[in-house]
Protein backbone atom coordinates (compact mmCIF):
# COMPACT_ATOMS: atom_id res chain seq x y z
CA UNK A 1 0.00 0.00 0.00
CA UNK A 2 1.31 3.57 -0.97
CA UNK A 3 -0.11 6.36 1.11
CA UNK A 4 -0.47 9.50 -0.66
CA UNK A 5 -1.88 13.14 1.09
CA UNK A 6 -4.44 13.55 -1.79
CA UNK A 7 -6.54 12.60 -4.72
CA UNK A 8 -4.22 14.87 -6.96
CA UNK A 9 -1.08 12.83 -5.84
CA UNK A 10 -2.84 9.05 -6.32
CA UNK A 11 -3.78 10.42 -10.01
CA UNK A 12 -0.70 11.25 -10.82
CA UNK A 13 0.71 7.87 -8.91
CA UNK A 14 -1.75 5.63 -11.03
CA UNK A 15 -0.22 8.09 -14.65
CA UNK A 16 3.19 6.97 -13.86
CA UNK A 17 2.38 3.46 -13.19
CA UNK A 18 3.41 3.45 -9.28
CA UNK A 19 0.37 2.02 -8.30
CA UNK A 20 -2.15 -0.12 -10.08
CA UNK A 21 -4.91 1.08 -7.83
CA UNK A 22 -6.32 3.94 -6.12
CA UNK A 23 -8.99 5.09 -3.43
CA UNK A 24 -11.27 7.76 -5.74
CA UNK A 25 -14.16 9.57 -5.93
CA UNK A 26 -16.06 9.06 -9.32
CA UNK A 27 -15.28 12.34 -11.16
CA UNK A 28 -11.86 11.53 -10.28
CA UNK A 29 -11.57 8.20 -11.69
CA UNK A 30 -13.05 9.71 -14.90
CA UNK A 31 -10.12 12.78 -14.72
CA UNK A 32 -7.87 9.75 -14.75
CA UNK A 33 -9.51 7.95 -17.69
CA UNK A 34 -9.50 11.01 -19.51
CA UNK A 35 -6.12 11.01 -19.36
CA UNK A 36 -5.45 7.95 -21.00
CA UNK A 37 -5.27 5.45 -18.02
CA UNK A 38 -7.39 2.45 -18.18
CA UNK A 39 -9.64 1.66 -15.04
CA UNK A 40 -12.28 -0.61 -13.64
CA UNK A 41 -14.12 0.65 -10.91
CA UNK A 42 -14.34 -2.59 -8.82
CA UNK A 43 -15.92 -1.38 -5.19
CA UNK A 44 -18.29 1.28 -3.69
CA UNK A 45 -16.82 2.60 -0.72
CA UNK A 46 -19.59 5.01 0.29
CA UNK A 47 -21.78 7.72 -0.82
CA UNK A 48 -21.43 11.26 0.54
CA UNK A 49 -24.75 12.28 2.45
CA UNK A 50 -23.76 15.73 3.98
CA UNK A 51 -19.90 14.77 4.31
CA UNK A 52 -18.62 17.06 1.50
CA UNK A 53 -19.18 21.00 2.92
CA UNK A 54 -18.70 23.94 1.73
CA UNK A 55 -17.46 26.28 4.85
CA UNK A 56 -17.94 30.03 5.14
CA UNK A 57 -16.93 32.83 7.17
CA UNK A 58 -19.98 34.30 9.61
CA UNK A 59 -20.81 37.20 7.76
CA UNK A 60 -21.69 35.07 4.46
CA UNK A 61 -25.21 33.65 4.99
CA UNK A 62 -26.47 33.00 1.32
CA UNK A 63 -24.40 31.32 -1.93
CA UNK A 64 -25.51 34.35 -3.65
CA UNK A 65 -22.31 36.41 -1.10
CA UNK A 66 -20.20 34.56 -2.07
CA UNK A 67 -19.68 36.89 -5.40
CA UNK A 68 -16.14 38.47 -4.63
CA UNK A 69 -14.90 35.82 -1.97
CA UNK A 70 -11.81 33.79 -1.95
CA UNK A 71 -12.74 30.43 -1.87
CA UNK A 72 -10.56 27.42 -1.13
CA UNK A 73 -10.93 23.84 -3.38
CA UNK A 74 -8.53 21.50 -4.41
CA UNK A 75 -9.39 22.03 -8.15
CA UNK A 76 -8.26 18.79 -9.68
CA UNK A 77 -10.46 16.82 -7.49
CA UNK A 78 -14.47 16.26 -5.56
CA UNK A 79 -13.90 19.76 -5.00
CA UNK A 80 -14.08 21.28 -8.49
CA UNK A 81 -17.49 19.36 -8.85
CA UNK A 82 -18.78 20.68 -5.59
CA UNK A 83 -17.76 24.44 -7.12
CA UNK A 84 -19.24 23.76 -10.31
CA UNK A 85 -22.43 22.87 -8.45
CA UNK A 86 -22.60 25.35 -6.02
CA UNK A 87 -22.13 28.18 -8.48
CA UNK A 88 -24.69 26.68 -10.37
CA UNK A 89 -26.87 26.90 -7.82
CA UNK A 90 -25.71 30.42 -6.68
CA UNK A 91 -26.49 31.91 -9.98
CA UNK A 92 -22.30 32.72 -10.25
CA UNK A 93 -19.68 32.85 -12.98
CA UNK A 94 -15.94 32.26 -12.45
CA UNK A 95 -15.34 35.59 -12.65
CA UNK A 96 -17.37 36.41 -10.15
CA UNK A 97 -15.46 34.64 -7.47
CA UNK A 98 -11.30 34.12 -6.44
CA UNK A 99 -10.50 30.65 -6.98
CA UNK A 100 -7.45 29.82 -4.56
CA UNK A 101 -6.34 26.41 -5.02
CA UNK A 102 -5.47 24.44 -1.76
CA UNK A 103 -4.56 20.54 -1.52
CA UNK A 104 -6.58 18.67 0.76
CA UNK A 105 -4.04 18.28 3.31
CA UNK A 106 -3.44 22.34 3.69
CA UNK A 107 -7.28 22.66 4.46
CA UNK A 108 -7.18 23.66 8.06
CA UNK A 109 -4.17 25.43 8.42
CA UNK A 110 -5.24 27.55 5.23
CA UNK A 111 -8.34 28.29 7.34
CA UNK A 112 -6.07 29.24 10.40
CA UNK A 113 -3.96 31.87 8.62
CA UNK A 114 -7.14 33.83 7.44
CA UNK A 115 -5.91 33.42 3.26
CA UNK A 116 -9.88 32.44 2.00
CA UNK A 117 -13.40 33.61 2.66
CA UNK A 118 -14.90 30.00 2.00
CA UNK A 119 -13.56 26.40 1.80
CA UNK A 120 -14.81 23.38 -0.09
CA UNK A 121 -13.75 20.50 2.47
CA UNK A 122 -15.15 17.16 3.55
CA UNK A 123 -15.09 15.27 7.28
CA UNK A 124 -13.23 15.34 9.48
CA UNK A 125 -11.46 18.43 8.69
CA UNK A 126 -14.94 20.52 8.36
CA UNK A 127 -15.94 19.82 12.00
CA UNK A 128 -12.60 21.02 12.98
CA UNK A 129 -12.87 23.97 10.86
CA UNK A 130 -16.86 24.43 12.15
CA UNK A 131 -15.50 24.13 16.23
CA UNK A 132 -13.62 27.74 14.90
CA UNK A 133 -16.91 29.62 14.41
CA UNK A 134 -17.24 28.76 10.92
CA UNK A 135 -20.81 28.26 8.72
CA UNK A 136 -21.78 25.32 6.86
CA UNK A 137 -23.76 26.83 3.70
CA UNK A 138 -23.88 23.63 2.07
CA UNK A 139 -23.19 20.23 1.72
CA UNK A 140 -23.32 17.44 -0.42
CA UNK A 141 -27.17 16.35 0.50
CA UNK A 142 -28.13 18.66 -1.71
CA UNK A 143 -26.69 16.96 -4.68
CA UNK A 144 -27.76 13.53 -3.26
CA UNK A 145 -25.84 9.98 -4.74
CA UNK A 146 -23.46 12.51 -6.90
CA UNK A 147 -20.36 11.92 -5.14
CA UNK A 148 -19.23 8.69 -4.67
CA UNK A 149 -15.80 6.38 -3.18
CA UNK A 150 -14.38 4.02 -5.42
CA UNK A 151 -12.14 1.66 -5.66
CA UNK A 152 -10.79 2.24 -9.15
CA UNK A 153 -7.82 -0.51 -10.55
CA UNK A 154 -5.98 -0.88 -13.98
CA UNK A 155 -7.75 -3.14 -15.95
CA UNK A 156 -4.46 -5.46 -16.66
CA UNK A 157 -3.83 -5.50 -12.79
CA UNK A 158 -7.53 -6.15 -11.70
CA UNK A 159 -6.94 -9.17 -14.59
CA UNK A 160 -3.86 -10.14 -13.60
CA UNK A 161 -4.61 -9.99 -9.82
CA UNK A 162 -7.93 -11.23 -9.61
CA UNK A 163 -7.39 -13.31 -6.57
CA UNK A 164 -6.03 -10.50 -4.88
CA UNK A 165 -8.36 -8.07 -5.33
CA UNK A 166 -11.05 -10.53 -3.96
CA UNK A 167 -9.31 -10.97 -0.71
CA UNK A 168 -8.86 -7.00 -0.58
CA UNK A 169 -12.57 -6.75 -0.93
CA UNK A 170 -13.88 -9.30 1.31
CA UNK A 171 -11.77 -7.50 4.04
CA UNK A 172 -13.12 -3.93 3.22
CA UNK A 173 -17.05 -5.82 3.83
CA UNK A 174 -15.47 -8.22 6.86
CA UNK A 175 -14.14 -4.74 8.34
CA UNK A 176 -17.53 -2.84 7.31
CA UNK A 177 -19.77 -5.23 8.97
CA UNK A 178 -17.22 -5.02 12.19
CA UNK A 179 -17.78 -1.33 12.32
CA UNK A 180 -21.32 -1.72 12.23
CA UNK A 181 -21.55 -4.39 14.95
CA UNK A 182 -19.06 -3.25 17.14
CA UNK A 183 -18.30 0.22 16.94
CA UNK A 184 -16.74 1.00 20.18
CA UNK A 185 -14.28 -2.04 19.72
CA UNK A 186 -13.73 -1.00 15.71
CA UNK A 187 -13.07 3.12 16.34
CA UNK A 188 -10.24 1.92 18.81
CA UNK A 189 -8.56 -0.49 16.32
CA UNK A 190 -9.05 2.22 13.74
CA UNK A 191 -7.44 4.89 15.96
CA UNK A 192 -4.37 3.78 15.78
CA UNK A 193 -4.58 3.26 11.86
CA UNK A 194 -5.99 6.94 11.46
CA UNK A 195 -3.83 8.55 13.93
CA UNK A 196 -6.82 9.80 15.87
CA UNK A 197 -8.75 9.49 19.82
CA UNK A 198 -10.83 6.77 19.62
CA UNK A 199 -13.94 9.06 20.13
CA UNK A 200 -13.04 11.37 17.38
CA UNK A 201 -13.83 8.40 15.06
CA UNK A 202 -17.11 8.84 14.23
CA UNK A 203 -15.98 12.33 13.06
CA UNK A 204 -14.47 10.52 9.73
CA UNK A 205 -18.05 8.83 9.04
CA UNK A 206 -20.29 11.72 9.19
CA UNK A 207 -22.32 12.30 6.56
CA UNK A 208 -21.29 8.97 4.66
CA UNK A 209 -23.39 6.28 3.59
CA UNK A 210 -21.37 2.81 3.53
CA UNK A 211 -23.12 0.66 0.68
CA UNK A 212 -23.11 -3.15 1.78
CA UNK A 213 -22.31 -6.21 -0.52
CA UNK A 214 -25.80 -6.40 -1.65
CA UNK A 215 -26.01 -2.72 -3.15
CA UNK A 216 -22.34 -2.82 -4.76
CA UNK A 217 -23.33 -6.07 -6.17
CA UNK A 218 -26.88 -4.03 -7.08
CA UNK A 219 -25.07 -1.05 -8.69
CA UNK A 220 -21.85 -2.38 -9.95
CA UNK A 221 -23.74 -5.62 -12.18
CA UNK A 222 -25.17 -5.87 -15.27
CA UNK A 223 -25.55 -2.06 -17.31
CA UNK A 224 -24.99 -0.56 -14.03
CA UNK A 225 -27.05 2.21 -15.51
CA UNK A 226 -27.74 4.44 -12.37
CA UNK A 227 -23.86 4.82 -12.20
CA UNK A 228 -23.74 5.35 -16.17
CA UNK A 229 -26.07 7.96 -16.37
CA UNK A 230 -24.00 9.85 -13.25
CA UNK A 231 -20.82 9.06 -15.22
CA UNK A 232 -22.29 10.51 -18.49
CA UNK A 233 -23.28 13.38 -16.38
CA UNK A 234 -19.96 14.09 -14.52
CA UNK A 235 -17.83 13.81 -18.38
CA UNK A 236 -19.79 16.83 -18.76
CA UNK A 237 -18.92 18.82 -16.10
CA UNK A 238 -15.65 18.28 -16.18
CA UNK A 239 -15.36 18.69 -20.05
CA UNK A 240 -14.96 15.57 -21.01
CA UNK A 241 -16.06 13.56 -23.94
CA UNK A 242 -18.51 10.90 -22.49
CA UNK A 243 -17.38 8.35 -25.63
CA UNK A 244 -14.11 8.08 -23.64
CA UNK A 245 -15.78 5.85 -20.74
CA UNK A 246 -16.02 2.90 -21.18
CA UNK A 247 -18.92 0.23 -21.82
CA UNK A 248 -17.98 -1.83 -18.99
CA UNK A 249 -16.69 0.60 -16.49
CA UNK A 250 -17.92 -0.74 -13.83
CA UNK A 251 -17.51 -4.59 -12.67
CA UNK A 252 -18.99 -6.90 -10.07
CA UNK A 253 -16.42 -9.45 -11.19
CA UNK A 254 -14.54 -8.91 -8.13
CA UNK A 255 -16.77 -8.87 -5.82
CA UNK A 256 -17.16 -11.75 -2.75
CA UNK A 257 -19.34 -14.28 -3.49
CA UNK A 258 -20.82 -13.42 -0.32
Amino acid sequence: MVETQNATESIELLLNGTVQGAALTLDETLLAIKQGIPLYIVLIFDVSSGADVLMVKPHIKSLSELRGARIGVETTAVGALMLKKIMAKAGLLAADIKIVHINSNSHFTSWQNNTIDALITYEPTATKIEQLGVTRLFDSREIPNTIFDVLAVRRNAAQAYSQQLQALISSHFKAQRAWKTNPIDTAYRLSKRLGAQAEDIQLFYRGLQLPDLIYNRHILDGSASELNALATELATLINMNPNLIPADFFTAAYLPKS
